[in-house]
C-alpha cells in the first residue's frame, strides 16, 4: 500500500507509524538513508543513540546533511554556507493555519496597545514570517533579495508538507528545510528527490552568499551576479543617521518620498498606500514594498 496510493512508497506512513518495534523503524530509516545517499554519494551514519539517521557529504561545493528522525521518518535537509552571512535577522518561514486575510486585518488595526506583539506576513497560503515590526522588515528584506525562482521553489517545497513544524530557515551559516512528513524518506525514489532538494538549497546558499557574504551590500538598482538573476537589494531598516529628523506626517497616495536604504543612501519613491506605521512605496525599478514610516521622508519640492 503506497503513500496516498502511490506505488513509489516502500511502506505507507500509517504502517510505519504503527510499527511496534524501534529496531524495525531504525532498519527502514537506515535503508532510506542509503537511498538518499545514492543521489549524491553521501555517507550514512547513525546518530543520537539510533534516534536519527544522518546522510552527509558534499554537493555543488557545499557541505550537506539529511537528517531522518526515526520515530516518524520526517526529514531535515541542511546546507552549510562556505562563508558567514551578514544577516540582520535570520529568515524563518513556518507553517501557520491562520487565515491570511484575518492576519492581515489584524495588522492593519494595530495601535499602541499592540506594541511589541508578534506580527505575521504570509508569503504563501499557510506559510508566513513572524516577529515584531523590525524583525519582520529585516526578514522580508532579506527574503526579497533572493532570486524569484529560488523563493518560489522554496515555497513549493514547503507546500508538499503543509503541517505544523514544516519550515525554512536561512541563518548566518546554513540553509535548512524541515519537512514534517515521511513521504520522501519512505519513497523508492528518495535519491532522486533528495538531489532535487539539494539543487534548490545549494542554489539558495550560493545566492545568499552572493547577497549577504563578505562583500559590501549590493546598492539599490545594481543587480547581483547574472548567474542568479537576483532582484535589486531591498531595505533592511538600518539605524537612522545620527540627528536625522523624524519623517514628516501627512503622507498619502501619490506623495513623493525618499526611502533610507541598506547602503545608507536614500532613494526616491512614491506612496501607493498608507497603513498604521508603514506605507507601500513604489520605486523606479517597478518594485513595491511596505516600508516602516521611520525610514520614509517626504521629498522637498
Amino acid at each position: 500500500m503506497g503513500l496516498f496510493g502511490n506505488p513509489d512508497a516502500v511502506i505507507s506512513k500509517d504502517q510505519f507509524f504503527f510499527l511496534d518495534s524501534d529496531t524495525k523503524k531504525l532498519a527502514i530509516c537506515t535503508e532510506a538513508g542509503g537511498r538518499i545517499a545514492s543521489g549524491f554519494g553521501g555517507m550514512v551514519k547513525l546518530r543520537d543513540g539510533g534516534d536519527e539517521v544522518h546522510v552527509t557529504g558534499q554537493y555543488g561545493g557545499f557541505a550537506v546533511r539529511f537528517v531522518v528522525w526515526v520515530t516518524f521518518a520526517n526529514l531535515r535537509v541542511q546546507v552549510k554556507t562556505r562563508q558567514p552571512l551578514r544577516l540582520q535577522e535570520r529568515v524563518h518561514i513556518a507553517f501557520d493555519d491562520e487565515d491570511p486575510a484575518l492576519a492581515q486585518a489584524e495588522q492593519l488595526g494595530r495601535d499602541e496597545w499592540d506594541a511589541g506583539t508578534e506580527q505575521k506576513v504570509f508569503l504563501a497560503p499557510r506559510f508566513c514570517l513572524e516577529g515584531d515590526g523590525s524583525e519582520l522588515q529585516q526578514m522580508r528584506g532579506a527574503w526579497d533579495q533572493l532570486p524569484h525562482q529560488i523563493t518560489a521553489g522554496v515555497l513549493s517545497l514547503l507546500a508538499i508538507a503543509p503541517k505544523s513544524g514544516t519550515s525554512f530557515t536561512l541563518s548566518d551559516d546554513q540553509v535548512e528545510v524541515y519537512l514534517n512528513d515521511a513521504t520522501i524518506p519512505l519513497s523508492k525514489t528518495a535519491g532522486v528527490r533528495a538531489t532535487s532538494i539539494l539543487n534548490l538549497l545549494v542554489a539558495t546558499a550560493a545566492a545568499a552568499e552572493e547577497r549577504f557574504g563578505g562583500a559590501a551590500p549590493v546598492p539599490y538598482g545594481q543587480p547581483a551576479a547574472q548567474q542568479y538573476a537576483a532582484p535589486a537589494a531591498q531595505p533592511f531598516a538600518p539605524a537612522p543617521p545620527p540627528g536625522a529628523p523624524p519623517p514628516a506626517g501627512g503622507l498619502g497616495p501619490g506623495s513623493r518620498v525618499l526611502v533610507t536604504w541598506s547602503d545608507g543612501n536614500r532613494y526616491p519613491a512614491s506612496v501607493v498606500q498608507v497603513a498604521t506605521g508603514q506605507c507601500l512605496c513604489a520605486f523606479s525599478n517597478g518594485q513595491q514594498h511596505w516600508i516602516a514610516m521611520q525610514w520614509v521622508t517626504p521629498q522637498s519640492t
